[in-house]
């Protein structure tokens, strides 16, 4: 079986991304101690301060922001002398500048029951990410 490509220009060091690779990671698994993705969902947004993905299906960078209070969850703006050659240069890694506030929400929100993107839940809209940072 063939390996869906998803994304040919991500990175000059690794420009293609296969359906594979999308997702959490094997050691994000490990990390979290489960295969359940709401519960490795959970353990990071619980337990980290930031967590930043690229959606390929609408072609936007996410990240919930945890630092401060309330927490935050925002499309990060794409730059603007961004050239359009590789993905991963849209953004600033950097510092990642707030974008448009799609939610704000608290420690004990369920985040994995209300947080969608464009009507897709947050379960299926990490399945088919990058998750291109996690930060402690």
């Amino acid at each position: 079986m063939d390996k869906e490509i998803v994304v040919k220009n991500w990175h000059p060091n690794c420009p293609i991304i296969y359906s594979d690779e999308l997702g959490w990671s094997n050691d994000d698994y490990l990390d979290a101690e489960s295969r359940n993705p709401e519960t490795v969902f959970n353990f990071y947004w619980r337990h980290y301060n930031s967590i930043v993905f690229y959606y390929p299906k609408d072609g936007h960078f996410y990240e919930l922001f945890m630092e401060g209070h309330p927490f935050k969850f925002w499309r990060i703006p794409t730059k603007e002398d961004w050239n359009g050659e590789w993905i991963c240069d849209m953004i600033s890694w950097n510092n990642h500048e707030e974008g448009e506030v799609l939610l704000t929400f608290d420690d004990d929100t369920d985040l994995w029951s209300i947080l969608k993107i464009n009507d897709v839940s947050i379960g299926e809209v990490i399945r088919n990410s990058i998750i291109a940072e996690i930060n402690k």
